[in-house]
């Protein structure tokens, strides 16, 4: 028996040839569209399911400070390059008696140590919360790449409300911002926090 392509099939029936003929095409069409795929997801840097996964993370990390007694925060710090997740942490400010120890600083701490400079250029931050003006001039002091958030805070917030840090003129970087990832399960988090305190 003749070898064609990956089949064993008899030389003479035609019909087994032509049904051979028909697998092997629907093999090099699936090859082309898997190509077209790995050419649009190398287009589109971060595709939605990856947001998400990463923002979950976060929330995980706001449900551990919020068991704690914390205000139920977390952040994400990715390495754009490699997808890997370089650090994550949760408010801690009650337990370290430190006002300073939110989410987002406490990641940026842990990466830059990781990294080992004080520069994350290629990293991405997902915080479940839009940063106050404090982690928000620390982002940018960091040189973060891109910045994903999830609820929106009109009272604290420093990026979308409040002072807008990165509006200003004497500021030296800028990320990229996007605000609302998982918007919904962060703002019913912190929602059911409070309640609970009441």
């Amino acid at each position: 028996m003749p070898i064609i392509g990956f089949f064993m099939v008899p030389f003479k029936p035609p019909r087994l040839l032509t049904q051979a003929y028909k697998v092997k095409l629907k093999i090099k069409l699936l090859y082309v569209f898997l190509l077209d795929v790995v050419a649009c997801s190398r287009h589109f840097e971060k595709m939605d399911f990856e947001l998400v996964n990463y923002m979950e993370y976060a929330l995980h990390s706001a449900e551990i400070a919020g068991n704690r007694g914390e205000v139920p925060v977390g952040a994400v710090v990715v390495d754009s390059k490699t997808g890997r997740i370089v650090a994550t942490n949760g408010n801690q400010m009650l337990g370290r008696h430190d006002p300073t120890a939110h989410a987002e600083m406490l990641a940026i701490r842990a990466a830059t140590n990781m990294v080992g400079s004080q520069r994350l250029v290629d990293c991405d931050l997902y915080v479940t919360l839009e940063p106050c003006p404090m982690c928000a001039a620390a982002i940018s002091l960091a040189r973060i790449r891109r910045l994903y958030f999830g609820a929106f805070d009109p009272k604290g917030g420093g990026v979308e409300h409040g002072p807008r840090i990165y509006d200003h003129s004497t500021c030296n970087h800028k990320p990229e911002v996007y605000g609302g990832i998982g918007e919904k399960a962060a703002a019913e988090l912190l929602k059911s926090f409070f309640v609970s305190r009441r």
